[in-house]
């Protein structure tokens, strides 16, 4: 991690967060509650995974690891690219007494070949570059997921893909239901062994996101081991909804598409965008089971 504590200048906040005192500064993106969310689902995967660090990409001040940490009682591996983030991550896991890896740089290269993880959480900016000069309180680079809000979240599913261990599982977060689709079309062109087996929407009371697991598609080589959740249907929350109803197949379909809008989980704020997939980009999407 190249940063030094001589790089935290701006005046240091701190926040509860599931227990965890996380500093941060306004150079890095304000921790969000509900994100604790992410930390306790990834915890419940290290219950039943392999002895071995959680792996956290694009991870910020570090409070979403690190609680994962804290739940599992399992060390860390967390990467930023920002140097300000990995090292309030560092002091974060130091302050905490969790062991923590920080690394600080792009992600595929400061990950070793043939370093594996059976849990990756990925926190990705999500938000669309055209709506991020609305939300000028939160630091660009860690917001702004480019045109269509994926651009961080394909190169983390990526990276996360190339280091999971057989039977793994990578928990990904994404802004709304129009990025779970692409996330989920991403998934299915270019890692094949895998997929989204389950989405958690949390955008409720004024703020949250949406939460993806992608694990080895049934079937696949790389199929997980036994204890490990693989069907929706195991995974016992209320908020759970099956990934192929979790995008509005079309928009005159209002009953699919309420609540395909909602307030930002960068923000706090009520979005104005529509939840449309780019058309002109990708193909319609089928299911694999649908395309039978």
């Amino acid at each position: 991690m190249s940063a030094s504590i001589d790089t935290l200048e701006a005046p240091t906040e701190v926040i509860d967060f599931g227990g965890l005192a996380i500093s941060w500064d306004s150079r890095v993106l304000r921790p969000r509650a509900w994100t604790a969310e992410q930390a306790r689902w990834a915890a419940e995967l290290a219950g039943t995974a392999s002895a071995g660090p959680i792996l956290e990409l694009c991870c910020g001040a570090g409070q979403i690891g690190l609680l994962a940490a804290r739940l599992s009682g399992r060390p860390l591996v967390q990467v930023d690219r920002d140097p300000v983030a990995a090292e309030y991550a560092s002091r974060n896991a130091a302050a905490a007494g969790i062991t923590s890896d920080v690394r600080c740089g792009p992600m595929a290269d400061v990950l070793a070949p043939g370093e594996l993880f059976d849990v990756v959480v990925a926190d990705p900016p999500w938000l669309r570059t055209a709506e991020v000069d609305d939300f000028p309180d939160d630091p660009v680079g860690a917001v702004d997921g480019g045109t269509d809000g994926c651009d961080l979240v394909r190169d983390c599913i990526d990276v996360a893909l190339a280091h999971l261990a057989p039977g793994g599982r990578v928990l990904v977060q994404v802004g709304d239901l129009a990025e779970v689709e692409q996330a989920r079309r991403h998934v299915d062109r270019h890692h094949p062994g895998h997929a989204v087996h389950a989405v958690r929407d949390r955008r409720e009371e004024g703020a949250g996101g949406v939460l993806v697991m992608v694990g080895p598609r049934e079937g696949s080589s790389e199929e997980e081991t036994e204890g490990q959740v693989s069907e929706v249907g195991n995974l016992d929350d209320v908020g759970e909804i099956r990934p192929e109803d979790a995008v509005a197949a079309h928009p005159d379909d209002r009953e699919v598409q309420e609540g395909a809008t909602g307030p930002n989980a960068r923000t706090g704020d009520q979005d104005n965008h529509d939840d449309e997939v780019d058309q002109d980009e990708e193909e319609p999407y089928a299911h694999p089971e649908e395309a039978e």
